[in-house]
């Protein structure tokens, strides 16, 4: 790989290639398990370029990785970290910290504790240091932790404190304000604020085309941003910006083609075509399993919760057979040990006992999602479990409820409650 090339120009010699992450990644913990995480404060002067510059590449290619090779980024970070408190420059173990505290939330809310802890020890750091480019990286990735950690008032707190510092005494820190920007966008679905989203994608992708910011424009066109032109009921523009996203993908599979597979399959369903979003995640499961993807929690869990959705509304396929499937996508999700995820799982349980005709059970599953979900700060999903409800309770009473679950979805900027409602939380009734 180029990558692996261009860290051997700087004396750096890490196989890349295919299979090597997983053993290498051992070999590093265990590396790094015996050198501890203390460093020793040096200057910029007393320190050999060479060494800085191997840093330097470090971190750039780690960056870079996190999103198209994300297993792969793992590994470089786990060579950046040690390199970085080997040479002791500051400000490069403050960056090495944050690209740390990001890659440790990636590996799921089990790992809260350790996360915390990266999380403090850059706080200090970047504090410490007292620069203002430094403090907005810093706080950037914690905001960038928290959203992988499924705690979204606290990641949007975060990111827009990030971004703000970044924006305003930020050089050369495009990069990171596209990947900042991408994640709050994202966050502010999770949130419920899908009117100001969808306002925002818009906003951010004329700025993207303007300046030729093919990274940026890609990522708002696909992924979980795309859901901007579901929240305004305009399905066929959707197509059409994965349609361009397409055309900008390279020839080896990346996180870049997972997300536009995801947000295909997102349309397909929006649109009343399980079958066309099965066929899509079906194709792309292998690749995205190569690539490495499910050994981060935050995809891990969109991909089952899509699964998921298509299993409840793809009614070509007997109802057995989907309850069985569905009843493994969602203990898989409750195993997650994400307080939100269960909440989302429950309201797709309910939707799997009605799709099993069995009502009765559906109400009681959906008050206990509810309280999951508010307690995660997502009114949106909150709404859609009262609109739930409302409809399985009937008569003057659900309809009320559910007339009254639709207007506040309206009010957070679903044009079309009821489509939204069917692609979050497929009803066959």
């Amino acid at each position: 790989p180029a990558a692996e090339r261009l860290l051997a120009q700087v004396g750096i010699r890490i196989p890349l290639g295919a299979g090597a992450s997983r053993t290498r990644l051992a070999t590093q913990w265990m590396q790094m398990k015996l050198r501890g995480e203390k460093f020793v404060d040096r200057a910029v002067a007393d320190i050999p370029a060479t060494e800085l510059l191997a840093v330097d590449v470090l971190y750039s290619i780690a960056s870079g990785l996190a999103f198209a090779d994300p297993a792969l980024g793992r590994v470089v970070q786990s060579e950046l970290m040690r390199a970085a408190l080997d040479a002791g420059e500051p400000v490069r173990v403050c960056l090495a910290l944050a690209q740390e505290v990001y890659y440790a939330a990636a590996g799921g809310s089990r790992n809260r504790t350790a996360v915390e802890g990266v999380a403090r020890r850059l706080d200090v750091l970047a504090k410490r240091i007292n620069h203002p480019h430094v403090t907005g990286i810093a706080t950037l990735s914690i905001g960038l932790a928290a959203h992988m950690s499924g705690r979204w008032p606290e990641a949007r707190t975060q990111l827009e404190a990030g971004l703000d510092t970044l924006r305003e005494h930020g050089a050369g820190v495009r990069w990171e304000l596209d990947m900042g920007e991408s994640y709050w966008l994202a966050t502010l679905f999770y949130l419920g604020e899908w009117r100001e989203m969808a306002r925002l994608v818009q906003l951010h992708l004329r700025d993207a085309i303007e300046r030729g910011d093919g990274f940026a424009q890609q990522g708002l066109r696909t992924g979980r941003t795309n859901l901007a032109w579901l929240m305004v009921d305009r399905p066929d523009e959707a197509i059409e910006q994965l349609a361009i996203a397409v055309r900008w993908l390279g020839p080896s599979y990346s996180l870049s083609h997972a997300h536009t597979a995801m947000a295909h399959a997102t349309v397909d369903l929006y649109r009343g075509d399980p079958t066309s979003a099965a066929r899509r995640i079906e194709d792309a499961l292998p690749r995205i399993e190569k690539l490495g993807l499910l050994r981060f929690q935050l995809p891990r869990i969109e991909l089952t919760i899509l699964r998921a959705r298509i299993a409840l509304a793809d009614q070509s396929r007997a109802v057995p057979d989907r309850a069985s499937e569905l009843r493994v996508l969602l203990d898989s999700l409750v195993n997650e040990g994400a307080a939100w995820v269960t909440g989302v799982a429950g309201l797709l349980r309910a939707a799997g006992l009605v799709m099993q005709d069995k009502y009765e059970l559906a109400i009681p599953v959906l008050d206990v999602a509810e309280l999951q979900l508010e307690a995660a700060g997502m009114p949106g999903y909150v709404h859609l479990a009262r609109l739930r409800r409302g409809e399985l309770l009937g008569g003057p009473t659900g309809a009320a409820q559910a007339a009254a679950a639709r207007d506040f979805l309206n009010d957070l900027g679903a044009v079309a409650p009821d489509r939204l409602a069917q692609l979050l939380v497929p009803w066959v009734a």
